[in-house]
């Protein structure tokens, strides 16, 4: 848990937490780093912003969509799935594949260490190359822990300053705490999390992750004081 003095802060929060260095599967919280990913590789020039990964980006973050996350990495890795391949070409795929590890590592926020931010999410599960990456008993899943959650949500929420023409992922990331609207969507990433004690004064913007095994929430708060 992170407070701030100011929220809009170009300076990193401070707190505490319980166990927020052990690293576990995060489920769809790593849509947060790989939403940081696109926006760095737009920056940069890598990839030319469009109406379709806009879409891509808001359907990730805003409903947690799993085909959405697959096309981002796609674009981000220049990797696809499919059948298993071998020899130069599965080598060529994993180490496209991990290009997301290296440029997490080259940011040195030492929150990230250790973390391993390389594959797709899934409803079902992977299949072909994208199971085999997974390795024995998916020894190379994803891997996060609460600081790295916190770190990369920060940067998302703190510290860039969005222009005009930029893609605005804090834009996707508000939720609407209006319990009729939230009774109208069965996945609104708030009733079971973090957001479902909140009074709807409340600004509130958060990422959710949920699966059989982990339910996840990495969120920020801000009280509107009168």
């Amino acid at each position: 848990m992170e407070n701030y003095k100011n929220p809009i802060s170009l300076f990193k929060g401070f707190g505490t937490g319980i166990n927020n260095k052990k690293m576990v599967y995060p489920a769809s919280i790593v849509k947060l780093v790989y939403a940081l990913a696109t926006y760095y590789w737009i920056k940069k020039g890598s990839l030319l912003l469009s109406d379709e990964i806009i879409d891509a980006v808001r359907k990730m973050l805003s409903f947690s969509s799993n085909n959405a996350t697959s096309f981002l990495i796609d674009l981000l890795t220049g990797t696809t799935s499919g059948p298993c391949i071998e020899g130069e070409s599965w080598e060529n795929w994993k180490y496209q594949r991990c290009i997301i590890n290296d440029w997490l590592h080259d940011l040195h926020w030492e929150e990230l260490s250790g973390l391993n931010c390389c594959q797709k999410t899934w409803d079902d599960g992977p299949f072909g190359r994208e199971k085999e990456f997974y390795g024995h008993n998916n020894k190379n899943r994803n891997a996060m822990n609460s600081d790295s959650a916190a770190r990369v949500l920060e940067e998302i929420m703190i510290h860039i300053d969005y222009q005009k023409n930029d893609l605005n992922l804090r834009s996707f990331l508000k939720r609407n705490l209006d319990k009729v609207v939230l009774k109208k969507d069965s996945l609104n990433q708030i009733d079971g999390f973090l957001g479902a004690g909140l009074p709807e004064s409340i600004n509130l913007w958060s990422k959710a992750g949920l699966m059989s095994e982990v339910r996840h929430d990495s969120a920020l708060l801000i009280r509107q004081f009168k």
